[in-house]
């Protein structure tokens, strides 16, 4: 890339550096300042920035980066120019810090009890059923279904899960004597 052909393209790393020095040309910025100034790694910067160094569109020593003899050859295009200062597009989380001991508590707003989960609502809705009784749904169901009667199964309900094609159907073979007569009432 010697000579002076090199010319980077448009938001990247080298167009961005490059830019602020044809912009600022007595300025000096060490790999740390335009890492934390463009957000990108620091271990990265060398290696961005090497075909701008040897196109002589930049100039390093050690660390520092300033202005290279043919910066005045590239003419930062409107779209470089807009971005120069623009960070990059990689996102950075930044985790605010929260004094635990400073939180108070408040009374909840109305409306924020959250309904009952499925599960919870199919194991409810199989313990009012009677002995000898059955009820059938659409197939998709047959996992909630299966872990709702798993739960019951430990309370000693006997409920059996029978695939029948499209429906899946949850018969109740015995139900505990005192739990399920209490509900059913």
């Amino acid at each position: 890339m010697s000579g002076g052909q090199y010319t980077p393209r448009d938001e990247t790393l080298p167009a961005r550096v490059v830019t602020f020095f044809s912009r600022c040309p007595d300025e000096e910025l060490n790999d740390q300042d335009i890492a934390k100034k463009w957000h990108v790694d620091p271990k990265n910067v060398k290696l961005q920035l090497q075909l701008a160094v040897e196109a002589g569109l930049l100039k390093i020593d050690g660390r520092v980066y300033s202005a290279g003899p043919n910066i005045g050859r590239v003419s930062p295009s409107p779209a470089a120019v807009a971005t120069v200062n623009m960070p990059s597009q990689r996102k950075t989380h930044v985790r605010t810090t929260i004094d635990i001991e400073a939180i108070a508590f408040e009374d909840a707003p109305a409306g924020l009890d959250s309904p009952k989960k499925a599960h919870d609502r199919w194991v409810d809705k199989m313990r009012t059923m009677p002995e000898g009784k059955s009820f059938a749904v659409p197939l998709e169901y047959r996992h909630a279904l299966r872990a709702a009667v798993t739960a019951l199964h430990k309370e000693g309900w006997k409920l059996s899960v029978v695939n029948e094609g499209a429906t899946v159907r949850v018969v109740c073979k015995v139900s505990p004597v005192p739990a399920a007569r209490e509900v059913v009432s």
